[in-house]
């Protein structure tokens, strides 16, 4: 029954389903069920990668840049990035793009 619930429930750990045959009736120590468990390969959730594939669509990147000019002086640009296009969007035309109008108005110069 332990391996079945852990096959049918790879997400399930020792806790969960000795919870679960508790509830059944079986009446056993949490040690006895981690102990009879199937060892699971690989991750037990989703990985980084996975979930940045899923989502890339919806997650996006400020992308904060500046550059040394002489004399002295520093000019910085604050640029929104797309994750799954991973491309800066309205760099043609910088004053009609809504980063660049945004970041005006929080007073950072680009």
């Amino acid at each position: 029954m332990i391996r079945r619930m852990c096959k049918e429930n790879p997400l399930w750990g020792a806790p969960r389903i000795h919870g679960e045959l508790l509830k059944l009736g079986f009446e056993l120590a949490e040690s006895t069920v981690s102990k009879y468990m199937i060892k699971h390969q690989g991750p037990p959730s989703q990985t980084w990668r996975t979930f940045l594939r899923n989502h890339a669509d919806a997650i996006a990147a400020l992308v904060f840049g500046f550059k040394f000019l002489p004399p002295k002086k520093v000019q910085s640009s604050l640029h929104l990035m797309r994750l799954d296009t991973r491309q800066l969007p309205c760099e043609a035309n910088p004053p009609s793009c809504p980063n660049w109008s945004a970041s005006t108005r929080l007073g950072v110069p680009i």
